[in-house]
Formats: structure tokens, C-alpha cells, sequence
């Protein structure tokens, strides 16, 4: 059987309808029970203490690099299951990666929303940034292609 499909018709279906592609990874794709492990605990390390990222009026206590890398450092601990050795791993491979997303303005959210929203925020970008850095090669979006013909 010969298929006689112009190469701009050979088009990624999701299976989930919302996003185009599945090329970026979000919060929703991963463990819903590890995000709200995430959340709960970034909401212990937000402001409740005089050690927390934050003080009660929403600025940093520490630089915002050193408040990133410990949100990716307690994220990647839950995203292994309390692994600390994966979790090591990963923070030294994605190092870089984690400086760039500091810098990334677009990943960076308006500090006039209210706090447990900023917290989920926060959570659900970070834990999504760590599906796609930890997402192996062969299951990227471009291997996964299907056929649409004009039925």
C-alpha cells in the first residue's frame, strides 16, 4: 500500500488536544502527586521561617539565583522520589540550564498575585522545566510523528 502524502501533511498528533506539539513539557504532563509534594513544600520554605526565601512582604531574603537553584534543589528531590544521589546528579548536569532559566524573563511572574497562586506558579514551571531536562532523547516530540491524510 503506497502512501502519496505531501511532506508538510506528515504532522505530530496530541494526544492531549491543548498543546500543538508536546514539544514543551509542562507541570500537567508529569505526576500530579509529586507537584503537590513540590507545592507543599515550597510553601513551608516561602516565608514561614527566618531561613525562607522570602520575607512576609514578598522580597528576597538571599539572591535570586541562590532562591532558584534551592527551588530546582528541593523540586529535583521530590521529582526522584527523595533520591539524593539522582538528585545531585541532575543539579550538576543542569547547572547551567538552571542559571539561564533565572534569566529567563519570561519565566519570571508579576509579584502583585497573591501568594499561595505565586507559589503554584512557581511549582508548576519549575517542576516542568525538570520534566523536560530529565525527558530522555527518544521520547522528544520530533520521533513521534503520524500520518494525516485529508479524511
Amino acid at each position: 500500500m503506497k502512501i502519496d502524502v505531501p511532506l508538510g501533511r506528515i504532522l505530530y498528533t496530541d494526544p492531549n488536544d491543548y498543546d500543538c506539539c508536546d514539544w514543551i513539557l509542562r507541570s500537567e504532563h508529569g505526576d500530579s502527586e509529586v507537584l503537590n509534594k513540590i507545592v507543599n513544600v515550597f510553601k513551608d520554605n516561602w516565608d514561614t521561617y527566618t531561613t525562607s526565601w522570602f520575607d512576609k512582604e514578598g522580597k528576597y531574603r538571599y539572591q535570586p539565583l541562590e532562591v532558584v537553584i534551592g527551588m530546582f534543589d528541593i523540586a529535583a528531590l521530590q521529582h526522584f522520589n527523595c533520591n539524593y544521589a539522582k538528585r545531585r546528579k541532575f543539579m550538576r548536569k543542569h547547572l547551567y540550564d538552571i542559571i539561564t532559566f533565572k534569566n529567563n524573563l519570561v519565566d519570571m511572574f508579576p509579584i502583585d498575585l497573591e501568594k499561595n497562586k505565586r507559589i503554584e506558579q512557581f511549582a508548576q514551571t519549575v517542576y516542568g522545566h525538570i520534566l523536560r531536562m530529565t525527558r530522555p532523547w527518544y521520547k522528544r516530540s520530533i520521533f513521534h510523528y503520524s500520518i494525516v491524510t485529508n479524511q
